[in-house]
């Protein structure tokens, strides 16, 4: 399941990942993404939801790591990861992150309320 919003008045993008992602489940997501984004300003904040996602195939996390390398180039400031019990899930993501570049803040968190509280 993929649910991506923005916010534009907190200028924030939130996106729940939850489950396994193929390549084509992935540039689904890259392109709605793409139309959120586009809804806010420069340095805005990511709460990334990955507590139900699982491990995702190297085709996916190719297209991941593009992802945060395009949302870094496009203006994002801070992701705050809600990691629940997601370790593969943090693990993938910190790692494509490092690959793709991006230099963000992370902030690591248990669920969305605490986010919310960081924004």
């Amino acid at each position: 399941m993929v649910i991506i919003k923005a916010d534009r008045e907190k200028n924030y993008l939130y996106f729940l990942l939850e489950g396994t992602f193929d390549k084509s489940e992935f540039e689904k997501v890259e392109s709605a993404m793409e139309v959120e984004v586009q809804t806010l300003k420069p340095d805005f904040t990511i709460i990334n939801d990955i507590s139900g996602f699982r491990v995702a195939s190297p085709e996916a996390r190719q297209i991941l790591q593009q992802l945060q390398r395009d949302l870094f180039k496009i203006g994002a400031a801070k992701m705050i990861q809600i990691i629940g019990d997601s370790m593969i899930g943090k693990m993938q993501f910190k790692r494509s992150q490092m690959r793709a570049d991006a230099h963000y803040e992370i902030i690591e968190v248990s669920n969305l309320t605490e986010a919310q509280n960081y924004l």
